[in-house]
């Protein structure tokens, strides 16, 4: 009957949020960060191939533009297989491991992702790769992450519906949030006002583009995805605590609108610039700004401020990633990595207007050296 069915659905979700709760003692419970950690690993492997399939489709709408497109997403069967990669697979899979483990220690673990993507991207998108300063951000981004996993907070504790409403009141949370928001607004409208000339600087250094403009869509992309992990992090606390439908389907709704946002600009990013270059970047803020908010808004401060060489191991693993993520700088242009190819095995030098490669892709002109007076080589008046 109608009551025996209703039972067996309470005892179904109950099985389903058991199953969801970290166990707090003996080897099991100290256990569910690693899990959770292995969880992210797999969500980063997705992601990256959820990108390489967006930025393939981006490449072939220009060449052949599609209708269907909204705002910087265009809507072909290979970018919503990508989509599926980049979201629909990892957002379930996020929700859990933010229910076994803090998001201070969740958020590092995305500059995995970017060793991946130093590794697919040249492969599977023909970029190309630069031992350096590539190879060397590549180890120091492992590095970073390594230490923020080992030092990380890896402790949760239980908060119910009512600790999460004066967590999400508290004056520091709201401060940083509208320090965070009016970030996004500077950033997407420094974007529309410069829109042509970023687009236009784009394409005429593909190889070292202006790293500030890189920026831009990568801090909006990674603003918008920090907040959507927080909204994530709170339905798995609220699924945890069997909290009810309603505060549930509002933080969907909310992360749902965010990773939109951090979606679109996320491929106006691939579009404009190498996913070799524009994903390490979106990572690095991303982990910052997730990290940041996660130890605020949770109160996770306090936990890793107890032991002090666990502080410092943290913020030394969050300074490290940054420090790779920033050698990007350091690539050299489209010709002058050519060149250097050359002159690194020997083979004639690059000449001609390759090598005269300017920083915004157009040649400089060669120097004109008046000839001396007397000189053997100088022409006579007659060729001249």
């Amino acid at each position: 009957g109608s009551p025996r069915r209703a039972m067996d659905l309470n005892v179904t979700s109950a099985a389903v949020v058991a199953l969801a709760r970290p166990r707090r003692g003996g080897h099991e419970g100290a256990s569910d960060w690693v899990v959770a950690c292995v969880v992210s690993i797999v969500c980063s492997m997705l992601t990256v191939v959820g990108f390489v399939l967006q930025k393939t489709a981006q490449k072939q709408a220009i060449v052949s533009p599609t209708r269907w497109a909204v705002g910087d997403i265009v809507l072909t069967p290979r970018w919503l297989l990508g989509f599926v990669f980049a979201v629909v697979l990892p957002v379930p899979v996020q929700i859990f491991s933010y229910s076994i483990a803090p998001m201070s220690l969740m958020a590092p673990l995305s500059g995995v992702g970017v060793a991946l993507n130093m590794a697919a991207a040249p492969v599977l998108l023909g970029e190309r790769r630069q031992t350096f300063p590539d190879v060397p951000a590549i180890g120091l981004i492992l590095i970073g992450t390594g230490l923020t996993t080992a030092y990380g907070s890896h402790g949760d504790g239980h908060r119910d519906f009512g600790q999460l409403e004066r967590l999400f009141s508290a004056a520091a949370f709201l401060w940083s949030l509208t320090v965070l928001v009016c970030s996004i607004a500077l950033c997407m409208m420094y974007m529309a006002w410069r829109k042509a000339e970023i687009e236009s600087c784009a394409r005429t250094r593909p190889a070292n583009p202006n790293i500030v403009q890189v920026m831009m869509p990568a801090a909006v992309a990674a603003g918008c995805g920090c907040i959507a992990n927080m909204f994530l992090k709170l339905i798995g606390e609220l699924m945890r605590e069997r909290a009810p439908f309603l505060p549930v389907g509002a933080c969907l709704i909310m992360a749902g609108i965010h990773g939109l946002a951090q979606l679109n600009y996320l491929n106006r990013g691939l579009k404009l610039y190498l996913q070799t270059i524009f994903f390490p970047i979106y990572s690095a803020l991303l982990v910052l700004s997730s990290t940041i908010f996660g130890l605020i808004f949770f109160t996770e401060y306090k936990a890793l401020f107890a032991k002090g060489m666990s502080c410092v191991g943290f913020a030394l693993g969050v300074v490290i990633i940054v420090i790779g993520v920033s050698m990007f700088t350091l690539r050299r242009s489209e010709a002058g990595a050519l060149l250097a190819d050359q002159l690194s095995v020997d083979g004639p030098p690059i000449t001609g207007p390759a090598a005269e490669m300017g920083c915004r892709g157009s040649p400089r002109p060669s120097p004109v050296v008046a000839p001396k007076a007397g000189d053997a080589h100088s022409p006579s008046p007659e060729t001249a």
